[in-house]
C-alpha cells in the first residue's frame, strides 16, 4: 500500500495523535446540556400507563422485517414514551 492510505495509517497510529482533554486532566463535558428557559416541557406518560400488546419473542423474530421506506405519520406520546 503507497501514497496517501499509508500516509493515512501512519499519521493516525495512537502515537501520533494528540493528547485527549482527559489526558490534559480536562473535566469531562456535561452529560447533557441545560434547557433553554424558552424551551416548552411535554409531559410523557408514564410507561406503566403504556398498553403495549405482548408478543412472545419467538413470533417477534419470524415476524420481523427490514423497512427502506417510512411513514411520514407522527408518533403518538405513548409511542415515544415507550421508545425513550
Amino acid at each position: 500500500m503507497a501514497g496517501i492510505g499509508r500516509e493515512f495509517m501512519e499519521k493516525t497510529k495512537y502515537q501520533n495523535l494528540p493528547e485527549s482533554p482527559q489526558e490534559q486532566g480536562l473535566p469531562q463535558p456535561p452529560l447533557q446540556l441545560p434547557c433553554p428557559a424558552e424551551a416548552v416541557l411535554i409531559e410523557l406518560p408514564r410507561v406503566e400507563q403504556i398498553r403495549v400488546k405482548q408478543v412472545d419473542l419467538q413470533t417477534a423474530i419470524a415476524k420481523r422485517r427490514s423497512l427502506r421506506e417510512f411513514s411520514r405519520a407522527s408518533l403518538s406520546l405513548d409511542e415515544l414514551a415507550y421508545f425513550l
